[in-house]
This record gives structure tokens, sequence and C-alpha cells, in this order.
């Protein structure tokens, strides 16, 4: 809810910061969900999560750089994924 309140009333004037935030959490979360659903099985050890969380932030980390330094295509990813949310949260609901 804290982000939704930054992009809220920051995010027209932050552009950079929204893009990098938001691909943040995108990927990290992407990732740490693929890696967990196939790789994963319920008896591992704690520091391959640990493992995994840290080389998803810094995947995510990564990415995002690279969308604030293509910023019109990070725009577009931006909203591709907040139209994705916005469907499924629809589909969902019905």
């Amino acid at each position: 809810m804290i982000v939704g309140v930054f992009i809220t009333f920051w995010g027209r004037e932050m552009m950079k910061p929204t893009v990098f935030l938001l691909t943040l959490i995108l990927v990290s979360t992407a990732l740490m969900l693929l890696m967990y659903t196939m790789f994963f099985n319920n008896n591992h050890e704690d520091w391959v999560v640990w493992l995994t969380l840290g080389l998803s932030v810094l995947a995510g980390l990564v990415v995002a750089f690279f969308m604030v330094k293509f910023l019109k295509f990070g725009i577009a990813m931006t909203g591709g994924a907040a139209g994705a949310s916005l469907g499924f949260g629809i589909m969902t609901a019905l």
C-alpha cells in the first residue's frame, strides 16, 4: 500500500524511481515464484532460500537499472504489467 500511495501522488514527477521500484518488485517476485514452483521441494536448507532471494533481488536490480536506462521501454513495460494486473484482477472477480 505504501508503494501505491507513492505512485499515486508522485508517480508522474518521479517517473524514473517509479519505473525502477515497480520493475524491481515485479522481477524479484516473478523470479522467486518461478524458482519455488519449478525447482524446490519441501525439504531444503535455509541458506538456499536466502540465496534464491538474494539472486532474485540482484536480477531485479539489474533489470530495473536497464528499464530506467531505456525509459520509454520501461514505461511501456510498466504500463503493460499494470494492465495485465488489472485484467487478472477483473477476471478473478468475475
